[in-house]
C-alpha cells in the first residue's frame, strides 16, 4: 500500500488551499487467460478410466492384460500430458488403480498397485500407487 498526499494552492490574496491525503493499493495486473491450447489439453486431461479384463495384468506378467483400445487411450492420455508439460512443467498426472470386489482386500490392493503402475509415461517415469 501507498500512502498518496495531494496539495493544492492558488495565487489569490488570501491564497486558497487544500491538501488530501489517500491510501493506494498497487497490484500487478492478472495473469493472462490460458491460451486455446493449454484449454484444449486440460479438456482432454480432465478425468479418464482405462478398464483392465477381470484379474489382469498378473504377477507373472505384469505388462499383460489392457485391451488395445484401452491401450491406446491412455499413450494418448501420456502424449497429451507430455504437451501439457510444455505449458506447465510443475504439473503431475495421477494414476490411481482400483479393483472390483470380487478378491480378497490383499489380491485387490496389489492388483489396484499393479494397474496404478502399468503403463510408463512420458520420460519413462513409473511410480506404484499406494491406497487412495
Amino acid at each position: 500500500m501507498t500512502a498518496v498526499t495531494g496539495n493544492a494552492n492558488d495565487d489569490r490574496n488570501p491564497p486558497l488551499t487544500a491538501s488530501s491525503t489517500t491510501i493506494v493499493n498497487v497490484e500487478p495486473p492478472p495473469p493472462p487467460a490460458p491460451g486455446p491450447e493449454i484449454k484444449r489439453l486440460e479438456a482432454k486431461l480432465a478425468v479418464h478410466s482405462i478398464y483392465f479384463p477381470t484379474a489382469r495384468p498378473t504377477p507373472a506378467n505384469p505388462e499383460g492384460g489392457l485391451v488395445d483400445s484401452q491401450a491406446e487411450t491412455l499413450k494418448t492420455l501420456a502424449a497429451d500430458f507430455k504437451s501439457y508439460l510444455r505449458y506447465k512443467p510443475n504439473a503431475h498426472l495421477i494414476l490411481g488403480g482400483h479393483a472390483d470386489p470380487g478378491g480378497s482386500e490383499e489380491y485387490n490392493k496389489a492388483l489396484a498397485a499393479t494397474r496404478g503402475t502399468h503403463q510408463e509415461l512420458p520420460g519413462g517415469t513409473r511410480r506404484p500407487c499406494g491406497p487412495l
